[in-house]
């Protein structure tokens, strides 16, 4: 994602554009400790970016960071610019949906606007 931010109302919202590179890193992290975790084989991970109506716009690829020694719990989000080329202005949201040996954890709800390319 851009590196930018609009303020609305005491909270920044990160905006993107349509048919950039969409590339988000994320470090997935204990809640109780604030200290990432590391990422092991037994973990799946789901992304699923929807519009403001909850209608998919895309599933991000989920590429995790190699070395979770160093790295604990980061994530690359991707979405190809030909995908991100067909969403709308408007807000969009995500969450990241992780499965760990039958249990399943969501994340919060991440809101963005995405805005046209005016070139």
């Amino acid at each position: 994602m851009n590196p930018h931010c609009i303020n609305s109302a005491q909270k920044v919202i990160p905006y993107f554009i349509a048919g950039d590179t969409f590339k988000v890193p994320f470090q997935l992290y204990d809640i109780k400790t604030g200290e990432g975790f590391e990422i092991t084989q037994e973990m799946e991970i789901a992304v699923k970016i929807v519009d403001i109506q909850g209608r998919l716009i895309a599933e991000p690829e989920v590429t995790i960071y190699p070395n979770q020694q160093t790295d604990k719990g980061f994530v690359l989000l991707s979405v190809a610019p030909n995908v991100s080329a067909t969403w709308k202005s408007g807000f969009a949201l995500f969450d990241i949906k992780v499965m760990i040996n039958e249990q399943i954890k969501h994340s919060s709800k991440y809101k963005f606007e995405v805005d046209e390319a005016i070139s």
